[in-house]
Order: C-alpha cells, then sequence, then structure tokens
C-alpha cells in the first residue's frame, strides 16, 4: 500500500520527446520500505539531456485480511538485494 508519495518536477517534459524512468528501494524498515525515482530525457531533437523529475514513495506491506501493517519477508528483502546487486539501507 502505498502511504506517501512525493514528486519534484525540475524541468518541463515536452510531447513526443523519449523519456527513461529509473526506479530503485531507498531503504526499508520492519513493515516499509521507499522507492526512489528519476525520470530522465537522454537528450533528443526536442531536448537536452537532463533531469525532468524526482521523487519517493513510501510503501507497507498491508495484510487485506487482518487489515494491518505486517512484516517484510526476509526472503522477499533478500531478493530485492539481489536484483538491485547491493544491500538495502535499513531504517528504524
Amino acid at each position: 500500500m502505498i502511504a506517501e508519495a512525493r514528486i519534484v518536477y525540475r524541468q518541463p517534459a515536452f510531447f513526443g520527446e523519449p523519456l527513461v524512468v529509473e526506479a530503485r528501494v531507498g531503504w526499508a524498515s520492519r513493515s516499509s520500505f521507499s522507492l526512489e525515482y528519476r525520470v530522465l530525457s537522454e537528450g533528443s531533437a526536442l531536448g537536452p539531456a537532463r533531469l525532468v523529475a524526482d521523487g519517493e514513495t513510501t510503501q507497507v506491506m498491508f495484510d487485506i485480511g487482518s487489515a494491518r501493517a505486517t512484516r517484510i519477508p526476509p526472503d522477499l528483502l533478500l531478493a530485492i538485494e539481489g536484483f538491485e546487486g547491493r544491500p538495502i539501507p535499513a531504517r528504524t
């Protein structure tokens, strides 16, 4: 479940301009984690290479049946670290 979202628009993007969206896990705690985002233009006839926007969301692991937050499974965190090729910083 998304508990919080933030976006900062840095530069305009133009219609027809190819954009790249990057995402990674920023931190993890007992029951929540963040995703960090960057929207980039790699440059084209419509504009130079630049950061268009960045932001972050906070996700909470949520058990719909009990309507409560739940722990992030350790094997899920290990899988994320394996995919990203780095340890995920802990947040208390």
